[in-house]
This record gives structure tokens, sequence and C-alpha cells, in this order.
């Protein structure tokens, strides 16, 4: 064999160290599946802060566990039949971040958002890593209820009748 095949041999099977390294590492076969979470059917999972805002959980308490491949369903039932206009997911490698680290919006294959309806979102974590999400949603504001115009008035037919049938 000759030091040109030699050296060629030698790359590839470097080359193939290295990607088995790799590949090992990352989401190959089953080492990074995914499981789906509901959140918001418990009490205290989820409250207002307004009466348009929603939060997971406040940013001082213990964040919703956000691990790889895993679809969270959040459920909103205090804001109703409104659908979300705003979703802020916020990630944290820390169950505390407020105490014990620091957190960052989560974009990206790391929050991918969908499945938006009235009171529920869909939050996946599309990474092979662990993290900690909070979620604040704003839907639209209520519409004032009001009276009608002609409601506001109430007139009273009967009294003015009587004053004049007696004319």
């Amino acid at each position: 064999m000759g030091e040109g095949k030699q050296r060629v041999l030698g790359l590839v099977a470097l080359w193939g160290i290295v990607m088995g390294g790799l590949g090992s590492a990352s989401c190959y076969g089953r080492n990074c599946e995914g499981d789906t979470l509901v959140y918001g059917r418990v009490q205290d999972e989820g409250q207002l802060i307004d009466p348009d805002t929603w939060q997971s959980t406040p940013v001082d308490g213990d964040w919703v566990p956000f691990n790889k491949q895993r679809i969270v369903f959040f459920e909103m039932r205090e804001l109703g039949d409104r659908l979300p206009i705003n979703i802020t997911p916020y990630i944290s490698a820390e169950r505390t971040p407020n105490r014990d680290g620091n957190w960052t919006i989560g974009s990206g294959n790391l929050a991918e958002q969908s499945g938006a309806g009235p009171g529920r979102i869909a939050i996946k974590n599309n990474t092979c890593a662990d993290y900690y999400i909070r979620v604040v949603v704003t839907a639209s504001p209520r519409p004032p209820t009001t009276a009608p115009a002609d409601a506001a008035a109430p007139t009273d037919d009967a009294s003015t009748s009587d004053a004049d049938a007696g004319d």
C-alpha cells in the first residue's frame, strides 16, 4: 500500500472517529425523545397579573420544567374565549432563575409556538437540552359593557298619559 493510500485511510478513520463522537452527543437515535405536558388545569398553575395578562409562574417562583423535545400545552382559562395577542416565553437553565441564575426570551427551536386559540397555546422545546420556561400571555381587552342609550333614561309614559287624560 502506498503512502498516499495510507494517508487517505488515516484521514477517513480520523473522520469516522470524530463524527462518531459527535453523533453520540447529539440528537440521534432515541436519546432525544420528548414528551408532552398540560399546564394550567390544576389550581395554582398560572394566574392573571391583570384582567388581560396571564403568567404561568411568578418571575420569582419555580418555573415549569421544559425538557428536551417537550411540548407544553398551556391552558389559560382565566383569559376565557379571547385569543392571545402577545406570547412571551422566558427560558432559563435554572428552576428559580430570579434567585439562582438568569433568563432570556425564548425563540427559534428553543420555543416553537403553535396552536394558539382561545385560552390556550402550545410551546415546544425543539432542542436536546433541558430548560425551564415561564410564559406571559396577553389577550385583547374585553369590550366595555354599556347599556343602550335609550335604556339609560327610563320614561314614565303611564304618568303622563294619566295627567293628559284628565284635561
